[in-house]
């Protein structure tokens, strides 16, 4: 079964947890706000499948080598897809295109009670909220196993998220799927839910109100007009 010992040696991900079928592991919230696996041994068989999907069990990420892909530099034209982005917006181009494919997008947002987890997008007005970098942990609970029945059914499936979870995902379904697209960052880290609820709980004590959304990176004083069309720059080339 899988074990704890050093909390630098888990992210998180609960690949552990969606991957076993005795519902013996259950993640629970330590002292700082993170979550880890705690497993009941009473239910577990000891048949290994949850250190088979771990992404820190399993040699992490892979370090550079030769083979890697080539890198480009890639943003979106326009202006509004880029504003109401964190960055450059591609992620917001490719999720477009997936979704008018027959597609859906997984990503983190907040929900009404200001909880980061992870949601579907079926078309654009869902994929808003995905929209833009969030810094703390999110909960990608049942997220793995909606995936699996997406991409069993056929339909074109981008997650995106943090490279542990991404691999996590690709260890947890077992298999290559043609039409699964995956996207990740460069991460250094992130706080916990419980961090982000303290600083909401502060500002709303010091403005007697009640949050409703946050932005991680404010771009109000650069608010661009609308564009004529959308479209991205990648290579030197033009894809509409």
């Amino acid at each position: 079964m899988i074990q704890i010992n050093n909390k630098e040696n888990c992210c998180g991900c609960r690949a552990c947890t969606e991957i076993c079928f005795y519902h013996a592991i259950n993640m629970e919230i330590d002292e700082e706000g993170f979550y880890y696996p705690k497993v009941d041994s009473t239910k577990c068989i000891d048949c290994g499948l949850c250190d088979s999907v771990c992404p820190i069990m399993n040699g992490g990420l892979k370090k550079l080598d030769k083979n890697f892909p080539e890198g480009y530099v890639c943003w979106a034209k326009d202006k509004i897809l880029r504003f109401n982005s964190a960055s450059g917006g591609i992620f917001g181009v490719l999720a477009t295109l997936v979704i008018n494919n027959n597609g859906v997008v997984y990503g983190a947002a907040f929900d009404e009670k200001m909880k980061l987890r992870v949601v579907k997008a079926s078309n654009i007005e869902e994929l808003q909220p995905i929209l833009k970098s969030k810094y703390l942990q999110c909960n990608n609970e049942m997220a793995f196993k909606n995936i699996k029945k997406d991409l069993q059914e056929g339909k074109n499936v981008l997650y995106m998220s943090s490279p542990c979870n991404v691999k996590a995902l690709k260890n947890y379904l077992l298999k290559k799927y043609d039409n699964l697209l995956t996207m990740d960052f460069i991460c250094h880290g992130v706080p916990s839910q419980l961090l982000f609820d303290l600083n909401k709980s502060y500002l709303e004590r010091k403005y007697n109100g009640v949050m409703l959304s946050y932005d991680f990176r404010d771009k109000l004083s650069k608010k661009p007009s609308p564009p004529k069309k959308q479209n991205c720059i990648l290579k030197g080339q033009k894809y509409d």
